[in-house]
This record gives C-alpha cells, structure tokens and sequence, in this order.
C-alpha cells in the first residue's frame, strides 16, 4: 500500500481548517497494518496542529471512492477499525466528513458505526454521489442491499 498517496493532507489556511484525503483505490489488505496506522495517526496529528496554528480546533475528512474499486481489494474490517479509532483519538475534531461516491457496502459499515456516533457527529457525515450532496440518512434510505453486498468479517 501505497500510504502517502492512500492517506494525505492539506494544510490549514485562514479561512479553513487542514483537510485531510483519504484514497479508496489505494487501499490494500495487508499483513500488518500497524505502518498505515503510524502514517494515518501522524498525517492527523499534523494537520489538526497545522489547523489549531490558524485558529481551528478541528479538519475535514474526504473520502473518495472511484468508481471502479473493488472492494476484494479494501479491507473493511480495517477500515471500521480505523474510523473507530479515530473516532475515540480525535473526539470533536471533525468538522465535516465527505464520502465521494460511496459503493454499496458503504452504508454496511455506516450500519455498523453509526451507534458509536452521536447526533451532532452524524450530521456532520456528507454523502457526495455524483453532482448530488446527501445527508448519510438519505443515502442510507436510496441504497439496497442484496446478498452479494454483505460483508461478514465485521
């Protein structure tokens, strides 16, 4: 896995907080994960105190899904364990966080972390499906699942 170009940032300006981008498509399973989690742990770090640097106290999540991902090459189970992590490191340092083009199997892990989130972190989530911006309610509400979505290793 290729981290630098799997997770990056964008540093704070004055009028918005650092943004980091974290690439689908980069993402591979792995033995040991504990390098891709020193390198996400450190480009977060980085950027909420190039942020607190110009007055935020918090950054942007985008994560974008090409169009073609496969998702035998993602490791879900990594993944949830990931933004469970975050999620417990970095409380109330989020200030938005957008999905771009979000596969099916999305809204099985949004399923699955949704009740670790409180009220004011899921209005915070933004599904961005083509030119549409959905609330991850509505997303979850337009997207069916059949069997060959499931994912059982959660």
């Amino acid at each position: 896995m290729n981290l630098e170009k799997f997770v990056y940032f964008q540093a704070s300006t004055e009028n918005n907080p650092s943004q980091i981008f974290i690439n689908a498509s980069e993402s591979r399973k792995e033995k040991d994960y504990t390098p891709a989690m020193t390198h996400i742990i450190k480009v977060i770090t980085t950027s909420l105190l190039l942020s607190q640097q110009n007055g935020f106290d918090n950054f942007d999540v985008h994560l974008n899904f090409p169009s073609d991902i496969n998702k035998k090459n993602l490791d879900i189970k990594f993944m949830f364990h990931l933004s469970k992590t975050l999620l417990q490191m970095f409380p109330n340092k989020l200030r938005f966080w957008y999905v771009y083009n979000p596969p099916k199997f999305f809204k099985i892990i949004w399923t699955t972390l949704k009740p670790m989130c409180d009220k004011e972190l899921k209005k915070k989530v933004k599904i961005i499906q083509g030119q549409e911006n959905l609330g991850v309610d509505e997303f979850n509400d337009n997207i069916n699942i059949d069997e060959s979505d499931k994912i059982n290793d959660l």
